[in-house]
């Protein structure tokens, strides 16, 4: 009948904009999916240039390390040749104040007035002089030697103090960079779950 006729048309409309509906609710999900997508890529994109620029302070931080460490050891090096430098001339004054205490402080004035002319009796004197500047040139000579040991001992102190500091600095890059790393591949995962569903939805 007519009127049966009507209501298949009514129910077939009603199926029309169900469908309809449901087309509407697949191209949302797709846009969803395409934002998401949309999104993810800029998160990524700013995790990688995080990354990026943790990776070039590690660079810098590691060639830094290496450098410290050459120059501690070439300061060690140097450190050990003057200590060396240090214990022979020590040894050598010991000498010469064992030697003065021995023969006392009669010694030159003896061996000067033992002169035979007034020649010798100068180049005596001006062997003794030669003696005492010697003697003078030999003290400012391990004054100088200390001073330098004092130095270098800063030095070292300073390179290594610089040196753990870039280590510490690189190891607390290297952890921020595992955990943008981490925080990157959990984005990933959430967004390929949400992908799986959303796909799921979109089969349906």
């Amino acid at each position: 009948s007519i009127k049966e006729k009507q209501n298949q048309i009514s129910q077939v409309q009603q199926e029309k904009t169900a469908l309809q509906s449901g087309l509407t609710d697949v191209k949302k999900i797709l846009g969803e999916l395409e934002s998401s997508k949309t999104n993810l890529k800029q998160y990524v994109t700013k995790l990688d240039s995080s990354l990026n620029s943790i990776e070039e302070k590690l660079t810098e931080l590691k060639a830094l390390i290496e450098k410290k460490l050459s120059e501690i050891e070439t300061t060690k090096a140097e450190l050990k040749k003057a200590e060396e430098i240090e214990k022979a001339q020590y040894e050598a004054m010991k000498e010469r104040i064992r030697f003065m205490y021995e023969k006392g402080d009669n010694f030159y004035i003896e061996m000067m007035l033992s002169a035979e002319s007034f020649g010798e009796f100068l180049n005596k004197a001006d062997y003794v002089n030669m003696l005492s500047e010697y003697d003078r040139n030999m003290l400012l000579e391990y004054k100088a030697t200390r001073e330098a040991i004092i130095q270098f001992k800063a030095e070292l102190e300073e390179e290594q103090e610089i040196l753990e500091e870039a280590r510490e600095t690189a190891e607390e890059e290297e952890a921020a960079m595992e955990s943008l790393i981490q925080a990157k591949e959990q984005e990933i995962n959430l967004y390929e779950a949400d992908i799986s569903n959303k796909s799921q939805l979109v089969k349906e």
